[in-house]
């Protein structure tokens, strides 16, 4: 479902607040709890070690706290469109001689 250097969305933070609903995170890498418990993902995002105990390492999270970001082909249109725009504002900005 998962891998590494995906982008997924928050859809369930956690109490400490180290999550925020609707942000997006990238999978850094996997692991397993203690005794091959449950999965979890880790974030490029987020360092939790000051959150652990001395020598558990980085805190993963569950994997149903978050869901793939889904970036549609109007999603890419439109942020070239507003790079475009974007630049023809600057080269306008540019022609207009200074007072």
């Amino acid at each position: 479902m998962f891998r590494v250097g995906q982008k997924v969305v928050c859809v369930r933070p956690d109490a400490l607040g180290i999550l925020v609903a609707r942000r997006v995170y990238t999978i850094s890498h996997f692991s397993y709890g203690y005794d091959n418990g449950p999965l979890a993902l880790h974030l490029c995002e987020v360092s939790t070690g000051h959150y652990r105990p001395r020598g558990l390492g980085e805190r993963g999270f569950a994997p149903d706290r978050f869901r793939p970001v889904v970036e549609k082909k109007t999603d890419t249109g439109f942020a070239i469109l507003e790079e475009i725009r974007r630049r023809e504002t600057i080269d306008e900005r540019q022609k207009i001689p200074a007072r």
